[in-house]
């Protein structure tokens, strides 16, 4: 089966759309996209300006599933998933700087943390009303 890309007047790049999170209520919660690391699949989330990995059973980071539920929980409670989630977070952009440690810490390359930063720019038009100027 072939799989069902985002595409809409805000986001350029290909974002698949199992991975894209909004609600009704309150519009775009935020995205993921999968990378393959040199330690297996990684998905990152990206949410409110920032990338970063959730941390799932045993440590391990989240599948898509996963972020799908915790996108949800973290709307059902009105929090933003980057805070809701502080203790399960690791980051690997602010939306300025990728950290290179965390990238290299779970099989990320620093092509991932281009296309990190490329993303987080992509979908920039969906938290602009957060941003200070």
């Amino acid at each position: 089966m072939a799989k069902a890309y985002i595409k809409n007047e805000f986001v350029n790049m290909p974002w698949e759309a199992d991975g894209f999170f909004e609600s009704k209520k309150n519009g775009f919660l935020g995205a993921c996209h999968v990378y393959s690391g040199t330690k297996g699949d990684v998905v990152v989330m990206f949410a409110d300006n920032r990338a970063f990995i959730l941390l799932g059973e045993d440590d391990l980071p989240a599948g898509v599933e996963d972020y799908f539920e915790a996108a949800k929980e973290a709307n059902s409670a009105g929090a933003l998933m980057p805070d809701y989630f502080e203790d399960l977070r690791i980051d690997l952009s602010n939306g300025v700087t990728v950290d290179e440690e965390n990238l290299e810490l779970y099989g990320l390359s620093s092509e991932d943390g281009l296309d990190i930063m490329a993303r987080l720019d992509d979908l920039a038009d969906y938290w602009q009303s957060y941003t200070i100027d």
